[in-house]
């Protein structure tokens, strides 16, 4: 397989690549902008799903199901003139599959801008992201210890090319992501295609160990969930290969699953 279409399959599983879900299965709710000079969050139940700026313009979308659960959603955009010298252009759109349900383009009455919706889907599948086990106290150390041994138990999987083991480890998040936009994938088919990787591509890049000085690990306000980003703004995790293939976790978000610290999501910012 050509280490492109490897790298788009990354990007679904773990990234948000935009597949179209079927309309049967569930809803796919996703926001598209064109924006220049703003900057710019989206926050789906309070995790970032959407963060940008840049003074010369960008446009794009992001998918909004990982972060979506059933029942009540809260949707709230924040929005800001990077400079009163730039000539501003924005446009913000919030879809269910091609309906559109909010809309916002210039002029602002104010900067920074901010609003917030909700969202009901009483029919949106339930995913593991929100059934995370309640923690208390201080756990920084907990998590930091489980990202650090993700990152060695994956670059052990692939330095012996083994694709089930490194599998093991993902999938957690894979499922979530493929469950929430209504296409449960096949655990061994998604293996078979990394064991393809992993036999014929060379590693060139990998994620350090991390200590307390280069993250930091934040609550989720009314959740069990916990960020964790590098105080430089560099991905987490991260594993580059040769020919172009790579795996990126930019800002893990963390839940505990039958006891165990799992990597659920990754945030925008």
């Amino acid at each position: 397989m050509q280490r492109h279409l490897m790298s788009l399959l990354w990007l679904f599983f773990f990234g948000g690549f935009l597949k179209m879900a079927d309309a049967e299965a569930v809803a796919r709710y996703m926001v598209q902008f064109d924006a220049k000079g703003f900057e710019g969050v989206i926050r789906v139940n309070g995790i970032p799903a959407l963060a940008r700026s840049g003074p010369l313009g960008s446009s794009g979308g992001a998918v909004l199901n990982p972060f979506m659960k059933k029942g009540k959603n809260l949707i709230e955009i924040e929005v800001s003139k990077l400079s009163q010298e730039l000539s501003p252009e924005l446009r913000i759109e919030i879809l269910k599959n091609r309906e559109s349900l909010w809309t916002m383009q210039l002029p602002l009455d104010k900067s920074p801008f901010k609003h917030s919706f909700e969202i009901q889907d009483p029919e949106f599948i339930a995913t593991e992201f929100w059934s995370t086990e309640p923690v208390a106290g201080v756990v920084d150390t907990e998590i930091l210890s489980a990202v650090n041994t993700f990152i060695k138990d994956c670059k052990s999987a692939i330095d012996k090319k083994d694709a089930h083991a490194f599998m093991d480890l993902s999938w957690t998040r894979t499922n979530i992501v493929s469950v929430s936009m209504g296409h449960p994938v096949e655990k061994s088919k998604v293996e078979g295609q990394f064991a393809e990787v992993f036999k014929s591509d060379t590693l060139v890049v990998e994620s350090p160990k991390l200590s307390d000085q280069v993250i930091s690990i934040t609550r989720y306000s009314n959740s069990n969930l916990f960020s964790v980003k590098r105080k430089d703004k560099a991905a987490v995790i991260q594993f580059k290969f040769k020919d172009g293939f790579s795996v990126t976790v930019k800002n893990p978000i963390m839940g505990k699953i039958s006891g165990t610290w799992k990597i659920v999501g990754d945030s925008a910012n």
